[in-house]
């Protein structure tokens, strides 16, 4: 499971969050308890990217064009996939999370939610995108040898 500096906790919900619960990856995601229908629900989001740094990963996405989505959840899994946490929320038009706090060398996976604003119907969780986060290279170190060239010429 995720590092405390995540949040932890199982179970990916918002907050106040009541009702039935559908699972995704070992996690669940809260279904509510009065049906809609599905052309209300939101679109499942799309061209999520991960771009790693030192500690963390830069993910993007783009906005969903569904015209019911109000918010996304940030998924995350740092065991190969197979359950995922929620790392952060954000509203429709932030199409964009900073996840840090992580490990470098680990490679973790990202997937994100779309949610409605009238009753938070969650949306599919999208393709999930892969990162491993790795420290910067370290500056080149000044060269403390000096070479002198001399060129002797001799002939005989």
């Amino acid at each position: 499971m995720l590092a405390a500096p995540w949040g932890g906790g199982s179970g990916i919900r918002k907050k106040n969050q009541r009702g039935p619960i559908r699972s995704f990856g070992g996690e669940e995601l809260r279904t509510p308890t009065n049906e809609r229908s599905a052309t209300t629900m939101p679109d499942v989001p799309t061209g999520l990217s991960a771009t790693p740094g030192d500690a963390q990963v830069s993910l993007a996405w783009s906005a969903n064009s569904d015209g019911v989505t109000t918010s996304y959840d940030v998924l995350a899994s740092d065991d190969g996939g197979s359950s995922f946490n929620l790392i952060g929320s954000r509203d429709f038009g932030d199409e964009e999370f900073l996840a840090t706090g992580l490990v470098n060398g680990h490679e973790y996976q990202f997937a994100v939610v779309a949610y409605d604003g009238s009753t938070s119907q969650p949306s599919d969780p999208s393709a999930p995108v892969s990162a491993t986060p790795t420290a910067p290279l370290p500056p080149p170190r000044a060269s403390t040898r000096m070479s002198l060239g001399i060129g002797l010429g001799i002939g005989f």
